[in-house]
């Protein structure tokens, strides 16, 4: 479990709601909303950078192999999870999981592994987990896109009756599946 910096709230009620309007702003323009990265999401995507490397650097004292870690992100950690792509070597996760997220910027030749998942009713995603999964493949990388027919934006912890609750099965077989020694998958 990764905690992350986020952009502290201010005390002030004034500036909390300017602050605010400026964020409502952001968001409603599709322009910036998915192509600027903004400095509190460099801070998060830092975060994230610093917990792969820490595991790398502990990987023997934890029992784990240093180039079998993976990172999940859901929403905003999806966005520190995209991140992560074109990281150093050194903080670059060895596969990703995308959950209900997009990815800014250019998918570097060596990006990871990538399990895309998104509901199409989710109606603060549009396409973009479609242009992400296809960004994956035109860089010649590995990548799996799970389109649930509903479950909108917070799919991931619910008990729906809906096929979007069976993520995690669909995404721990393909963790499995990138193993090249796992018989159940030819590659």
């Amino acid at each position: 479990m990764l905690k992350y910096r986020v952009e502290p709230s201010p005390e002030d009620l004034r500036e909390a709601e300017h602050i605010f309007s400026q964020r409502l702003k952001y968001l409603s323009d599709p322009a910036k909303r998915f192509s600027v990265v903004t400095p509190a999401e460099q801070s998060a995507i830092a975060d994230g950078a610093a917990a792969v490397r820490k595991l790398r650097e502990r990987a023997s004292s934890l029992q784990i192999h240093p180039d079998s870690i993976g990172f999940l992100g859901f929403a905003a950690g999806g966005l520190i999870a995209g991140g992560l792509a074109s990281a150093q070597t050194d903080a670059r996760p060895n596969f990703l999981g995308v959950i209900y997220a997009f990815f800014r910027g250019q998918v570097p030749k060596t990006a990871p592994p990538a399990f895309i998942a998104a509901a199409t009713d989710d109606k603060l995603l549009e396409d973009r987990p479609i242009q992400m999964f296809q960004a994956w493949r035109e860089a010649g990388r590995p990548a799996e896109l799970h389109l649930y027919e509903s479950g909108g934006h917070d799919f991931a912890n619910k008990s729906s009756g809906l096929t979007s609750q069976y993520w995690l099965d669909a995404f721990v077989w393909w963790m499995k599946c990138q193993n090249i020694e796992h018989s159940a998958c030819e590659k």
